[in-house]
């Protein structure tokens, strides 16, 4: 579960230094649902920040011997107060689902149209 755990954040993080994304902090457990949340900033747009918030399903055991379960990675405009706040959201991928290549695609294409309009 680890290995997979580390496979997808790692998918993520080269997605997005390939597409100019630095990682600016790293940060957990905020909250019972903040497994991981990284501050990014393009390299061409300085001072516009995004979170990308690892969720903790909210329906995981939370002492689980499998540990936490991410259900949703989403991007932000500034970090969630809660663990269904979509109030500053991007883009998000779930977890839950197959296909995880396609769904990168798409937050990282996301991301580029949100950094288009600014």
């Amino acid at each position: 579960m680890l290995v997979q755990k580390l496979k997808y954040k790692i998918q993520i993080e080269h997605e997005l230094y390939r597409k100019g994304w630095e990682l600016i902090e790293l940060g957990s457990g905020n909250e019972w649902w903040d497994d991981e949340h990284w501050k990014i900033q393009h390299k061409h747009y300085p001072g516009i920040f995004v979170y990308v918030c690892f969720i903790v399903d909210a329906l995981n055991e939370p002492n689980s011997k499998a540990g936490k379960i991410i259900g949703e990675v989403q991007a932000t405009t500034e970090f969630p107060a809660t663990w269904n706040d979509d109030s500053t959201k991007i883009t998000s991928i779930c977890m839950r689902k197959e296909h995880f290549g396609a769904k990168l695609t798409k937050f990282i294409q996301e991301l580029d149209a949100y950094l288009a309009k600014i």
